[in-house]
């Protein structure tokens, strides 16, 4: 990894082969991973869209003079230049598998810091930048005690908006800490391409196939049946996926070695 990429690496206090090598994941519906993978894309999605009222929260809000007297509005544009993709350090969960696949075809991709730094951060042009980082969970009254702050209040108006909001979407409330999250973050230039909620192979850099590239494995939902997991296998692999590729065992019954002593006779 260059040094020119760690600038683009959010909240890591180290960074060394140990943190580089760190495996995330990420639960796709079965719909939108096979449309992914058949046409060489990955989705995004614009941050001001995520649901959470704290999510993107910095662009819903309205900035004061000091007197109350008027407000100053974010420019439109701005918001408009954000898109986003969540992943986490979590391997498997259950309650992540409910949230992003509830119709019980999930599959959940592993891949690594390492390869996000490559595929996305090294080389990066100027019609937009890939950032990628740690999720930080504050309380509520330390996040609206630190926006609040004059000095930051003042940087969203100046040069430094981006940066600040930027920095805001890697900050959630503490009650999702259980989420373990990491974002994949591109913010798009002024006067660049019109949409970018989709990535396509070969925008960062010339690559083989992206889903090869980025993945390490796939897992396929443990909520399936195994009939119903074998044939969503052939098609992944038919769709040129050549990575490891399994059905999860989290919900298979245990097999336990139960043993006694040899009973005697009465």
């Amino acid at each position: 990894m260059t040094m020119n990429a760690t600038q683009y690496l959010i909240n890591f206090d180290n960074i060394n082969d140990a943190v580089l090598d760190t495996p995330i994941y990420r639960i796709f519906s079965l719909e939108k991973f096979l449309t992914s993978l058949n046409e060489n894309l990955l989705f995004f999605v614009k941050t001001k869209s995520w649901e959470d009222p704290f999510e993107a929260f910095l662009l819903k809000q309205l900035i004061w003079a000091e007197d109350g007297s008027e407000n100053y509005p974010w420019e439109e544009a701005v918001g408009e230049n954000f898109y986003g993709q969540c992943w986490t350090f979590l391997k498997e969960s259950n309650f992540l598998w409910k949230i992003y696949a509830p119709n019980c075809d999930g599959v959940l991709v592993r891949s690594s810091i390492r390869k996000i730094v490559n595929l996305f951060l090294e080389g990066q042009d100027d019609r937009g930048k890939f950032y990628f980082g740690k999720v930080k969970y504050w309380p509520e009254e330390k996040i609206k005690e630190h926006f609040e702050n004059k000095s930051i209040v003042e940087g969203m108006l100046n040069e430094n908006r981006l940066t600040t909001v930027l920095h805001s979407l890697f900050i959630k409330r503490q009650e999702f800490k259980q989420e373990e999250e990491v974002r994949l973050i591109y913010v798009k230039a002024y006067g660049g391409i019109k949409d970018i909620s989709v990535i396509q192979n070969g925008y960062a850099h010339e690559r083989l196939h992206l889903f090869n590239e980025l993945v390490d494995e796939l897992i396929i939902d443990p909520r399936l049946d195994d009939l119903r997991a074998n044939i969503i296998k052939r098609l992944i692999i038919k769709l040129g996926f050549i990575k490891p590729l399994r059905k999860s065992t989290m919900f298979d019954s245990p097999y336990l070695k139960l043993r006694v002593s040899k009973l005697g006779t009465s």
